[in-house]
């Protein structure tokens, strides 16, 4: 390929203050015997096992040690790449412009690296097709072709992104690169992950054996599963993990990221405290984008909401929890006392299932506690989630934020009903409710159903009734014949019932599957947070063993 005269790193692409040029081991005089060739190859392999400091240290050294034009340009563009993962997105543009003259392959494959890196998934896509179309260094092709299968993936490209990445995968273990290999393993399961299929991702990653010391991003991929399945406590333990280890590497602009994630999630399940937390952190390592999110958020978990008419919404202020309407704001009391009645009562009546009573006394004193109009929408905090708010005394309908209540409201209204029902397995009375009730009421009738047979059937449907074991902890499911169906399966679907009833045990949490519905097309939800006895759950309704309307109310 043909070198262009005058190639130079002009301006602000210069080495950062203080950092020597030698490579990350010190060699002494020995370091006047080393060629370029080793020094630009050393700075490539730091790149791929993780190094980016180390590799932009060594990077600098190669190019100064270049001795033709066509040398200091691909030395600049492993400066280039590893120069924008490390936040100098400035630096990394100029050195590509400058070799783009001279080395157009392989510029046009870290230009669709780096474009890949700032979610511009179209523009990678073409840039790498054009790499991968010409002659690349083997180092080169593997990462163009990792890139290629991130940037498929985003854009919906599942076969593409799988064939890439396999093809990554072979690469490096041909190299003897077999760290990077397991990285492409991991890259799968982000695929997976992409597809809503996060229990395989993360059996994925699992299975991928990266060291996270050296790729801590594969951290914040597991949080963000965790998160999608609403296991907070190993997203948060993959998070704390991720800080140190993407601190000491340079890359905290990552974690900024993901600890972003973190605090939306919060801020979706009614959680101020854990939003403030989380956003604030944010602000030690965010990029100017990043930090004015992360600033809106803290701003956000401050502000005081603005229920709508009709609706209570739960505040936690401080310590204190502060019940807001249209036209009052009244400070109830300290949370933590409000919130261990609130336990009394799923404890007592969870005790209520299995005998002959009804904890009216924990009912009426939580009821008390939270001075409740006698008719209300009320949304809690993610600490009150639990309550089995239908047995509380007056009419109380539970949303779990006021926009999914906006979206229920703003739902349609069926004109033409096909009901569909629906029984799990190894539930002794469901088959036989589900296949009353449709006898009763025409429709459909699925018993035993597969996941895929029910999400098929529930997006046709108006009205839903499912019976079927279920659990909210420590991960919201219901089960199905051939596995669990999740709260992120329902994101899948173009439409849902507009009215659903959920006869099954726990999933009444209005953050779990109530949520997931009423984000869709869903008007009211009918369910319990409570493990509810099997003979128990025929026909449920608000009042009963701690069934609620979720959403809006029935009429």
């Amino acid at each position: 390929m043909r070198e262009r005269s005058g190639f130079r790193t002009r301006g602000t692409a210069r080495r950062p203050a203080g950092e020597d040029s030698s490579p990350a081991t010190k060699a002494g005089d020995h370091m006047s015997t080393v060629t370029w060739a080793e020094r630009h190859a050393e700075a490539l392999r730091l790149q791929d096992q993780g190094a980016p400091l180390a590799a932009r240290r060594v990077g600098w050294a190669a190019v100064e040690a270049a001795g033709s034009e066509r040398e200091r340009a691909e030395s600049s563009l492993v400066v280039a790449w590893v120069s924008h993962r490390l936040g100098d997105v400035e630096t990394s543009r100029e050195l590509v412009g400058a070799a783009r003259g001279v080395v157009p392959v392989v510029a046009a494959c870290v230009e669709g690296v780096i474009a890949c890196a700032e979610e511009r998934f179209a523009e990678a896509v073409g840039a790498l097709e054009l790499a991968l179309s010409g002659v690349l260094p083997v180092r080169w092709r593997a990462n163009a072709l990792v890139a290629s299968g991130v940037a498929a993936g985003a854009l919906g490209q599942y076969a593409r992104a799988e064939r890439a990445t396999e093809q990554a995968a072979e690469l490096y273990a041909s190299l003897g690169e077999h760290g990077r290999a397991a990285t492409c393993l991991h890259n799968l399961g982000h695929l997976a992950a992409q597809a809503g299929d996060h229990p395989l991702a993360l059996a994925r990653y699992a299975a991928s054996g990266v060291d996270e010391r050296r790729w801590p991003e594969v951290l914040l991929d597991q949080a963000a599963s965790h998160l999608a399945l609403g296991h907070t406590a190993p997203a948060d333990a993959a998070l704390a993990r991720a800080h140190t280890l993407l601190a000491a590497s340079g890359r905290a602009p990552a974690y900024a990221d993901s600890l972003l994630a973190r605090a939306r999630y919060a801020q979706a399940t009614g959680d101020p405290e854990a939003t403030r937390r989380a956003a604030t952190r944010a602000l030690d390592h965010a990029t100017p984008a990043t930090k004015a999110q992360a600033e809106a958020l803290i701003r956000a978990s401050h502000t005081r909401p603005r229920p709508a008419p009709g609706t209570t919404t739960l505040f936690d202020d401080n310590g204190t929890l502060t019940a807001i309407t249209p036209t009052a704001t009244t400070n109830l009391g300290p949370t933590q006392a409000i919130t261990e009645a609130a336990r009394a009562l799923h404890h007592a009546a969870t005790l209520a299932i299995h005998r002959p009573a009804t904890p009216t006394q924990a009912a009426t004193r939580l009821f008390q506690l939270l001075k409740l109009p006698h008719r209300t929408t009320l949304i809690p905090t993610h600490h009150l989630a639990d309550v089995p708010w239908g047995l509380l005394p007056g009419d109380i309908t539970i949303a779990p934020n006021p926009e999914a209540l906006d979206k229920a409201q703003a739902a349609p209204v069926p004109t033409k009903p096909h009901r569909l029902w629906i029984a799990g397995p190894n539930l002794r009375h469901a088959t036989a409710e589900a296949t009353r009730l449709h006898r009763e009421h025409g429709g459909t009738l699925l018993v035993n159903p597969t996941v895929a047979e029910a999400l098929t059937a529930i997006e046709h449907a108006t009205h839903l009734h499912l019976a079927a074991h279920g659990t909210h902890h420590p991960v919201p499911a219901i089960h199905l014949a051939d596995g669990p169906l999740h709260p992120y399966h329902l994101a899948k679907l173009t439409t849902t019932p507009a009215f659903v009833t959920l006869a099954a045990c726990e999933v009444g949490n209005p953050f779990g599957f109530p949520r997931a519905f009423l984000d869709k097309t869903t008007r009211t939800v009918i369910g319990t947070p409570l493990p509810i006895r099997d003979r128990l759950l025929s026909t449920p309704k608000p009042g009963r063993h701690g069934f609620a309307a979720i959403g809006l109310p029935l009429s």
